[in-house]
């Protein structure tokens, strides 16, 4: 079976509300201190804190919270955000206590806040240790088009309905554009909702993805960490 050796990945979240919190707008002081506070566990100081704010446009307001080289929480008054760059198994086992605590500080500060929808989304670019991304997506059942040149495979999109989970999926596959004769995967989870066990997400949405990989005859080297 191909193995996958990731070389780069990202992992996004966006939690949408289910109203903008404009309650909080002029409350810079109040947002600044309760996300320094709620998220001191993670030995944060006060430069990780920053005002990524583009314009006086509320929907532009952004409050950004690092965590070390790799991680991210962003506060708008529409949404919250997560972003994991190039993460690794451990990494990614500390996004949903980073979930969960942005989550309790911020229905603790807005009454009746909840969340219109989650999305949470992968995409990776990775090396085939066996193989490259033209074999073995030339391997796959497709329809090519003749009379436009020698075909280098096919990239594919599947997307399904887990109504026994809320969730909404989708796995895209291509040729990458960043690792030379690599793999591109998205994945995306969009469970229903208002509260998320996010561990329980993330556990089961890994499960998921390497399932799928398996259906596929891919999976993931032990030192890679993908989604």
């Amino acid at each position: 079976m191909p193995k996958l050796l990731v070389q780069m990945n990202q992992l996004d979240y966006v939690g949408l509300f289910s109203a903008p919190a404009l309650g909080l707008w002029g409350e810079g002081g109040k947002i600044l201190q309760g996300l320094y506070n709620a998220f001191s566990g993670y030995q944060i100081n006060l430069a990780d804190l920053r005002n990524e704010s583009s314009s006086l446009n509320p929907s532009d307001q952004v409050i950004a919270v690092r965590f070390g080289s790799v991680g991210e929480y962003r506060f708008r008054f529409d949404r919250v955000e997560l972003k994991l760059l190039n993460f690794t198994k451990n990494s990614l086992a500390e996004a949903p206590g980073v979930l969960a605590v942005g989550d309790e500080w911020l229905r603790s500060l807005v009454p009746g806040l909840g969340f219109k929808s989650h999305l949470f989304a992968t995409v990776s670019h990775s090396r085939l240790l066996n193989g490259t991304a033209r074999e073995f997506l030339l391997g796959l059942p497709s329809l090519n088009i003749d009379g436009v040149g020698v075909s280098e495979g096919p990239g594919v999109i599947f997307h399904w309905d887990l109504p026994e989970k809320g969730w909404k999926v989708q796995f895209a596959m291509d040729h990458s554009l960043s690792v030379e004769g690599g793999l591109f995967i998205n994945f995306l989870i969009r469970p229903n909702g208002d509260t998320i066990d996010y561990s329980n997400l993330l556990v089961e949405g890994d499960q998921l993805f390497e399932r799928i990989l398996s259906k596929i005859g891919l999976e993931v080297t032990e030192d890679a960490a993908e989604y």
